[in-house]
């Protein structure tokens, strides 16, 4: 997992190379992760943003699970995230869709939450919405709350549940375990998530719900999982978030990793505490396709 440490992101202060040079390191280095042989991979798009539709043997076609990939809203790919994808896919017996939304700082926000309005619009056209479900880590999962709220403005169905692995909801950076965190999480520190915002945001301010969903409207949100780990900057982002859900009587399930660091599902291919994380957000995901399939009987 030494490939993946910020120093080798090229984030760090001491590697200040150009945001090109941090994608393809980025992006080589999630495709250095084992993908399984009988993944089925369909490249397409939807309202013009870039998919891939993923499936396993085990995939249910009534069930959808629509990935937001994490990177600071300035890196991922498709094809990096083609393991962590077929893994849900396999566990939650459902097909993935993985979404490749525009990136900073050539695409500033709003253009990464036009595009997941545009995706989720696209999916609604063939699914109802009690078959989807969204996840998304890191960045990924500040956008589906993003994306939930421009939903909620826009009066659009709200999906079944929503995934939140390691969220980053608050640019803002005054979180305390940002400090705490700072020198233990191996993957991001405050220098990494202060370059990352400054490209994401552009002209918009860091207490805007748009680039800080923290800080939005949290009333008529789905079921929300939230995984984070004991190692992270971000995981008072989690906490809170967790807090303003219970808050608006939303149904939250907070799990707190000990000792692990962000994202770490990401590694399902030989970390035993990835491959249990997995686990659980499938246990989550059945029961709330279940119980929707169900209400619908």
């Amino acid at each position: 997992m030494k490939f993946f440490t910020r120093h080798h992101q090229g984030l760090d202060k001491n590697n200040p190379y150009s945001i090109e040079q941090i994608r393809q390191s980025f992006d080589q280095a999630c495709q250095q992760l084992p993908v399984p042989s009988k993944l089925k991979v369909r490249y397409d798009s939807l309202n013009d943003v870039p998919v891939a539709w993923l499936n396993m043997p085990e995939s249910k076609p009534e069930r959808l699970m629509v990935f937001f990939h994490g990177g600071g809203y300035c890196l991922g790919t498709l094809k990096g995230y083609l393991g962590l994808g077929a893994r849900l896919a396999k566990y939650n017996t459902c097909q993935v869709l993985l979404v490749d939304y525009r990136l900073a700082p050539e695409h500033p926000c709003p253009a990464a939450i036009e595009d997941a309005i545009a995706a989720y619009k696209g999916v609604l056209k063939n699914y109802l919405p009690h078959q989807i479900i969204l996840a998304g880590d890191s960045a990924g999962g500040g956008l589906i709350c993003a994306l939930l709220q421009a939903l909620k403005e826009r009066m659009l169905s709200m999906p079944a549940a929503t995934i939140l692995m390691s969220p980053w909801t608050d640019l803002r950076g005054t979180s305390p375990s940002i400090e705490q965190k700072n020198k233990i999480d191996p993957v991001l520190n405050s220098y990494i998530l202060e370059r990352l915002g400054i490209l994401y945001r552009g002209d918009i301010p860091t207490d805007d719900p748009m680039v800080s969903p923290l800080l939005g409207n949290f009333s008529d949100f789905p079921p929300s999982l939230i995984q984070v780990g004991t190692e992270e900057v971000l995981l008072d982002d989690s906490r809170q978030l967790a807090e303003q859900l219970e808050a608006v009587n939303r149904h939250v399930q907070l799990e707190i990793f000990d000792g692990m660091f962000h994202v770490w599902q990401l590694f399902a291919a030989f970390l035993p505490e990835a491959k249990t994380a997995l686990l659980q957000i499938a246990a989550f995901t059945d029961k709330q396709w279940q119980q929707h399939m169900y209400s619908q009987n």
